[in-house]
């Protein structure tokens, strides 16, 4: 019975530390650590009041799964992400386990001290080298997947801790079952990793792919994606103008000022139309002082648009003006080369009447 609680506490003290290297806590370090030392009291209290002899080697699996209550109490995760860190990190602690009693069983059962001088040594070995799997692996694939994914992720981890449990507990420990565990290791280190490394490839897709869409400067979406996204509206037949500004003046800020300022100064443009525009507009930066919007908004007023813009520009620096035309999908064009020529044409005819 003591021999069993030992193992348990010792399993419990590995998969706390590792779930706390996976999880954000939502209280101070030691608010956790009181609270999970005063649940680990009434567990093993609980063990003893039951007094679980001949199912002690089943107990710690039941108790063990009480533990997702202050688990989630404690951290920031959802029940399904948390679940999967328990068992992902229990399948790793159950399989060492499970191998460290097989051993001591196979080289002499009778000697009472032997499973827990082979689950010490063997858990004291494997625990930096589980850490480092989880921080480097387990970690990004946590961290990098959706909620959706998060519940297949669940399945993946309760198959192979399912599969621990199994041939550790239910086949009588012998040599095949050790050589089994460690491939159940080897197996369970490889998709993790797999997934891990298709993870990192998705996340350079998606970094090259903003790199291709967006203006580094400004943070708008760039001409490509103008011509992306207003092509699917042209395909669907949906009803928009194509805005066509050019800044005003902004030579003669880079000559006065330098680049960086007038770097500064596209940015603040950038951001006081971004507040001025509606919510079904876009808008993107297709040249050095040449901008877009494309907004469904029918009642679109450029001219409150224009002084809108005023007004949201940061007063860090003096507005020199922004030069405006439009035009109407199907009413001046029905692509988007005919209506960005349309709304050029009519910003230059408005600029030289000023």
């Amino acid at each position: 019975m003591y021999i069993n609680l030992v193992l348990q506490l010792e399993i419990l003290l590995v998969n706390l530390i590792i779930t706390g290297l996976l999880a954000t806590r939502k209280y101070k370090i030691k608010t956790t650590v009181i609270s999970l030392i005063l649940f680990t009291f009434l567990s093993v209290l609980f063990y003893f009041v039951l007094n679980p002899d001949d199912s002690s080697r089943y107990y710690h699996l039941i108790a063990g799964f009480t533990f997702i209550i202050p688990l989630i109490l404690l951290y920031k995760e959802s029940v399904f992400k948390m679940t999967t860190i328990m068992f992902f990190s229990w399948t790793q602690t159950m399989i060492i386990s499970n191998i460290s009693l097989s051993l001591a069983n196979i080289i002499d059962a009778k000697l009472i001290i032997l499973p827990i001088v082979f689950h010490t040594i063997l858990l004291a070995i494997a625990f930096p080298l589980i850490k480092i799997f989880a921080q480097k692996t387990y970690k990004v694939i946590i961290e990098g997947i959706s909620n959706d994914t998060t519940k297949l992720l669940m399945v993946l981890a309760t198959i192979l801790f399912s599969m621990s449990i199994i041939f550790g507990y239910f086949i009588s420990g012998d040599i095949v079952i050790i050589i089994t565990l460690l491939l159940l290791e080897i197996a369970n280190i490889s998709v993790y990793t797999l997934l891990r490394d298709f993870i990192n490839k998705s996340k350079t897709v998606i970094s090259l792919n903003k790199l291709a869409f967006t203006d580094s400067l400004t943070k708008l979406e760039n001409r490509f994606s103008l011509f992306t996204n207003t092509n699917q509206l042209i395909e669907q037949h949906i009803p928009f103008h194509c805005i066509y500004m050019d800044l005003d003046g902004l030579k003669s800020v880079n000559d006065t000022y330098g680049h960086l300022v007038g770097d500064k100064y596209l940015q603040y443009f950038s951001s006081a139309v971004i507040k001025s525009i509606s919510k079904e507009s876009k808008f993107y930066r297709i040249a050095g002082d040449e901008f877009v919007c494309i907004t469904e908004d029918v009642n679109v007023n450029i001219d409150e648009l224009k002084s809108k813009i005023v007004q949201n520009f940061n007063p860090e620096l003096n507005f020199k003006g922004v030069s405006i035309g439009y035009s109407t999908y199907k009413k001046d064009g029905e692509t988007l080369d005919t209506l960005l020529g349309v709304a050029d044409s009519k910003m230059y005819k408005r600029k030289k009447v000023r």
